[in-house]
């Protein structure tokens, strides 16, 4: 398997289970679980619960052992996954982007993303999350 599907499987099984840690989770649960075949997806959101479950309590006890074991578990079938159907690397980073971008940085605040589109040549754009004195001339 390339190194760069194997890095893919890595960072997707942190993101995930970071998501199974937060509230996120359920908005993101059945997308997670749509990365494997229709016939496996049923199977794969029941692990996934069951996995999620290890991981909060984990969390509650304070201990990251047991997130980290999921975390590898994941990993392994993730890269089975990637080796099967090499067309899901397209979805996993997809929804990696897209929940590294809604989950909560180290500070606990959400990231911010911007995104325009449309024409802006005839118009003033302002990105960013916290502004000071803007003046437009």
């Amino acid at each position: 398997m390339p190194d760069e599907l194997m890095t893919l499987a890595q960072s997707g099984a942190g993101v995930i289970v970071s998501l199974m840690a937060s509230d996120l989770w359920s908005a993101f649960r059945g997308r997670v679980a749509a990365l494997w075949p229709q016939r496996d997806s049923e199977a794969a959101g029941e692990q996934l619960d069951v996995e999620r479950a290890e991981v909060l309590a984990s969390s509650d006890a304070g201990s990251e052992w047991m997130a980290g074991g999921v975390e590898a578990a994941l990993r392994l079938r993730l890269a089975r996954l990637l080796r099967e159907d090499p067309d899901v690397a397209a979805v996993l980073r997809a929804l990696a982007a897209e929940a590294q971008a809604a989950l909560p940085d180290e500070t606990g605040r959400g990231r911010v993303v911007n995104t325009i589109n449309g024409d802006v040549r005839d118009s003033t754009v302002l990105q960013g999350e916290r502004f000071g004195d803007v003046h437009i001339n």
